[in-house]
């Protein structure tokens, strides 16, 4: 399965990714790269301009303090202007990223920061709260910059940065320079970093305007529901976008609210939007009524080919643009997607390859098998949205026991007559455990909730509900056996899961944790199903 690559024009796989996504389109236009709604619902409007002066001037305020080439900076910021100045500085100064997220809890952050071995970090006041106890155990952390309030043991970004230059010049870099290391889980629940290089971008980009409907277009304003630190948001939504020219939303809106997050689309004119499929589902079960009448898409996006053809076609009459699915991954990037223009989606389906990727269904053997047939998917080699390796582990691992090129996503699929992959298992199950979700959302005492298996298969009568009580609610056996008996008397018997288990939070979309994580952390399978 071979698809070309589509034009992009003046995006080069020999420039870095400040230059891609920021600088060529700093021309002195004011043209609009991020619309920051801040909580109090002020708004402010950042421009290329502006991004480019001040991520150069914090590139020169990182290079003062000793932060050279390979060094690991760190930023934990919430989604906005800053996160974005910060990201572009550190590549500026030819360091590497290592974009975090305030869901982290202590140990987590630390693990990351000590693992990377992060010379500095650029956080906000929530991150400095974070990292409270923390600094004592991280040798290599040289010094903490805030982009919030003063603070005893951090520089002031804005203080620092007016110091300093703002026309310095970047470290230049190639394209085989590293760029990113992104955190996410292996199967495992153990948590390791994906390290890409700065061709990573341009392999992620035609694949992400394919996934949006072809992406720019006139009016086009970009808003992602997951967290911008998640495992590859960075990489597959928010620097493409911006690399394209098409600004971006910030605007952090529970998903546990679909009102607010439709409310806020619709006042800021959001055209191209990304949903959890959980979250799509809940929208269609809040009615027709939910959906504004000024909030019209031009595109909409989902990922993992876990919806039922139902919300395929509420989304599209609702939002007014067709629904799109993809398979991505942090290893990989934007593998397979769906389009209206080449692969409509359908329940289960992934799409065909992303433009300038090349994707086969292999068996056992390493061996292409034909349409129709279950096996790995497999990405070709070389190709510039490959990752370089696991930080501090091995490198790409060997294209296949057979030395083939092929390198193995870990993911299952089949091609049908269209040509199209879609998921394993059937699209039918997924459904099924959206369904559940669904259901256990609409309970009074569930803020969240997510369903997994043995083995972390979705679905069935041995799968576990893990459930985040709303505030004041008591968590407990009594709790366990009213939403087990909440399901049974929607659900059939095969479709609700037997055990409940309760959690403080659950990762927000897209932060990469596994399922085995999940089920690791409630102890699934370390004792008898209840009910």
């Amino acid at each position: 399965m071979n698809a070309h690559p589509q034009g992009i024009p003046g995006l080069s796989r020999g420039i870095g990714i400040a230059e891609a996504s920021c600088d060529r389109w700093a021309d002195g236009s004011g043209r609009l790269a991020v619309l920051h709604r801040r909580a109090d619902g002020s708004e402010e409007r950042v421009t290329f301009d502006a991004l480019r002066s001040t991520s150069a001037r914090l590139a020169e305020v990182l290079r003062g303090y000793g932060v050279k080439r390979g060094d690991r900076v760190a930023t934990l910021l919430k989604p906005g202007p800053d996160a974005v100045v910060s990201l572009l500085a550190v590549l500026r100064a030819g360091a590497i990223a290592v974009p975090l997220g305030h869901a982290l809890r202590h140990a987590a952050l630390a693990h990351r920061l000590r693992d990377c071995g992060a010379v500095a970090l650029i956080t906000d006041d929530g991150g400095l709260s974070d990292m409270e106890g923390i600094v004592p155990g991280l040798p290599s952390l040289r010094f903490v910059i805030s982009a919030g309030a003063p603070a005893v043991n951090a520089l002031s970004l804005w203080t620092e940065a007016q110091r300093a230059a703002a026309d310095a010049p970047g470290a230049p870099v190639s394209a085989e320079d590293p760029a990113l290391i992104l955190y996410g889980t292996d199967q495992a629940g153990r948590p390791h970093g994906v390290l890409h290089a700065h061709r990573a971008l341009a392999a992620q980009v035609p694949g992400f305007a394919l996934l949006h409907e072809g992406l720019p277009a006139e009016g086009d304003l970009l808003w992602t529901e997951c967290d911008w630190a998640a495992a590859a948001t960075w990489l597959d939504t928010v620097l493409p976008a911006l690399s394209l020219g098409v600004p971006v939303l910030a605007h952090a809106v529970p998903a546990t609210e679909p009102a607010r997050i439709l409310e806020a689309l619709a006042r800021d004119g959001v055209r191209n939007a990304v949903f959890s499929p959980a979250t799509l589902r809940r929208l269609m079960e809040a009615g027709a009524d939910a959906v504004p009448d000024g909030l019209r898409l031009r595109s909409l996006a989902t990922w993992g080919g876990a919806l039922g053809q139902d919300v395929i076609d509420w989304a599209g009459a609702a939002f007014g643009a067709p629904l799109n699915d993809c398979l991505s991954r942090p290893e990989f990037g934007i593998l397979l997607c769906t389009s209206s223009r080449l692969a409509p989606a359908r329940a289960g389906r992934l799409g065909g390859a992303a433009p300038g990727r090349t994707v086969a269904i292999l068996d056992a053997e390493g061996h292409e098998v034909p349409a129709g047939r279950c096996g790995e998917i497999a990405l070709r080699r070389p190709d510039p949205g490959l990752f370089v390796g696991y930080w501090k582990g091995a490198e790409v691992p060997p294209a296949s026991d057979h030395g083939s090129p092929w390198v193995l996503t870990g993911e299952t699929g089949f091609v049908d007559t269209e040509g199209c992959v879609s998921t394993v298992p059937l699209p039918v199950a997924a459904s099924r455990h959206a369904e559940v979700e669904t259901f256990l959302l609409a309970h009074p005492a569930v803020a969240r909730a997510t369903v997994i298996g043995p083995g972390g298969l979705p679905f069935g009568p041995e799968s576990t509900a893990i459930v985040v009580p709303r505030q004041g609610t008591v968590p407990g056996p009594d709790l366990a056996d009213e939403l087990r008996g909440f399901l049974r008397a929607r659900l059939s018997s095969e479709v609700c899961p037997r055990r409940v288990a309760f959690a403080l939070d659950l990762p927000p979309p897209g932060l990469g944790l596994m399922p085995a994580a999940l089920g690791k952390a409630v102890g699934l399978g370390g004792g008898p199903a209840e009910g």
